[in-house]
């Protein structure tokens, strides 16, 4: 049975257990670009962007609802 992203995408059965084996690696990447991008010099309009993803990453790493929640509030 077929998901609506294999669908969509067109994903082998071999790429999605790929992903799975690989999805800690790289949401350690992305919680370390969003870290290194908020540390860049940008406009303060896209600063919350930076807390919203880090968010979302520290959800799907189950995180403790405090460190993600610590983020939701800074977007705010």
């Amino acid at each position: 049975m077929y998901t609506l992203q294999q669908k969509h995408l067109k994903l082998t059965a071999e790429m999605i257990e790929m992903a799975k084996g690989h999805r800690s690696e790289m949401l350690v990447i992305a919680k370390n670009c969003y870290l290194k991008a908020s540390e860049c010099d940008i406009e303060d309009k896209e600063e919350w962007l930076h807390h919203y993803m880090l968010g979302k990453v520290a959800e799907k790493m189950a995180k403790p609802p405090g460190e993600y929640l610590e983020h939701y509030k800074k977007v705010l």
